[in-house]
């Protein structure tokens, strides 16, 4: 990196690599330094699949940047989307050790370890992130920061979250192929959730929704604090794949297809433009039919987002509604659709704060590369800001893995 005040991030997607670097302007906001998307197949669902590809991959995108900034990406904050994530919540009863009982950051620090050693054995799997719920001084009232407290006895109560171990095997591999020390691998949306959901509504109830390609993401907040985390194994890539079935195309047409119509959305317009597709195009399309495709789908995808909200008892009660964000989000329909399947109000994530180079990453599918690189300046070099997660040491796990890999 070129200098101490930049931070990378690479968000390995199921279908583009991307990696950035920011470093911090003048008025306490991000200048983007570098950006650059990478296409790849090597993974699936948001799990590596072929480990050279990816790491192939990394290599453009870390050439193509040396090459336009004179910047060598040596390390980033890595994001994962395991489509097999999985949310355990446990609590930690320890003793404070100061003669006056005021409780320190020791205290708090192992809390939660002792929430980590309660949990039953996680068969196969590898906790990544360590989201604090509160913390409870002898029994009293739950409270987000005990710190300075003081009591005999603190009790925390914590969400962790899991990937599957052999997916998070294969990006540690990946990175010591592609060259790049990771200073930590977090779970992506959590990153992004940091970066696109204010305070407001993260204490008065939100959901935020990754629509990525091959995975969708989903986590709901509520008094400032994550209240649950899913993926499901469905994107905007299995709509691309609805397209070509119903009108019997190839890919790239569907694909240009829905891109229209996502283009057709933004702009207001009525009708899909068909000049440049092939000329039998024109003798198959049928507007309402593709809208018809995409809302089928987008219809089951919401299926699914109401039952998780029905699972925690939240279905139609989050004041704030739900942020979309990622590539995915820019389909045709999508917030009309989900205000009528959710009965909740919806919006599209914004990001602010941003300049340098800010066309780099004018889009939502940046939203996750870019909260990578927020969460590492929040943990080098602080903002007053606290990241609303916590994760576990990268190098500890990594050291261990490497013992591993032959």
């Amino acid at each position: 990196m070129g200098k101490a005040s930049q931070v990378a991030g690479l968000d390995i997607g199921s279908q583009t690599i991307r990696m950035a670097v920011l470093e911090r302007g003048a008025n306490g906001g991000y200048n983007v330094v570098a950006a650059v998307g990478v296409p790849t197949d090597g993974v699936r669902k948001g799990a590596i699949q072929r480990i050279d590809e990816v790491a192939e991959a990394i290599e453009i995108a870390k050439n193509y940047i040396h090459k336009h900034t004179d910047i060598e990406v040596r390390h980033a904050y890595v994001g994962i989307g395991d489509w097999r994530v999985m949310t355990h919540q446990s609590n930690g009863l320890v003793a404070t050790t100061r003669a006056d009982g005021e409780i320190s950051s020791e205290d708090v620090r192992r809390s939660l370890q002792a929430a980590e050693e309660a949990l039953p054995r996680l068969q196969n799997r590898q906790i990544i992130e360590t989201v604090p719920l509160g913390y409870r001084v002898d029994g009293d009232q739950p409270i987000l920061n005990p710190q300075g407290m003081q009591g005999m006895k603190l009790e925390s109560s914590v969400l962790f979250v899991s990937a599957f171990y052999p997916f998070y095997k294969a990006v540690l591999e990946t990175l010591d192929q592609s060259r790049i020390h990771a200073d930590d691998v977090l779970m992506s949306h959590l990153s992004a959730a940091d970066l696109l959901l204010s305070r407001r509504q993260r204490e008065i109830g939100v959901m935020l929704c990754d629509f990525g390609a091959e995975t969708t993401s989903m986590s709901v907040w509520e008094e400032d604090k994550l209240l649950s985390f899913e993926v499901v194994p469905i994107g905007s890539a299995h709509i691309t794949q609805d397209i070509a079935l119903g009108f019997q195309v190839d890919l790239g047409t569907a694909e240009r297809l829905k891109r229209s119509a996502q283009t057709l959305a933004e702009g207001g317009k009525k009708e899909v433009r068909l000049a440049g597709f092939d000329k039998n195009i024109e003798q198959i399309y049928n507007q309402r039919k593709l809208e018809d495709i995409i809302s089928a789908r987008l219809g089951d995808i919401f299926e699914l987002t109401n039952k998780h909200l029905k699972k925690i008892s939240r279905a139609g009660l989050l004041p704030a509604g739900i942020v979309f964000t990622g590539g995915g989000s820019r389909l045709s329909g999508l917030l009309d659709t989900a205000k009528k399947e959710l009965q909740l109000p919806a919006q599209m994530g914004t990001l602010s704060g941003f300049s340098g180079k800010r066309e780099l990453v004018d889009g939502p599918e940046w939203a996750t590369v870019l909260g990578l690189c927020h969460t590492g300046f929040l943990r080098e070099h602080g903002s007053g800001k606290e990241s609303v997660f916590r994760s576990q040491t990268y190098q500890r796990i990594r050291r261990f893995i490497k013992q591993l890999i032959p």
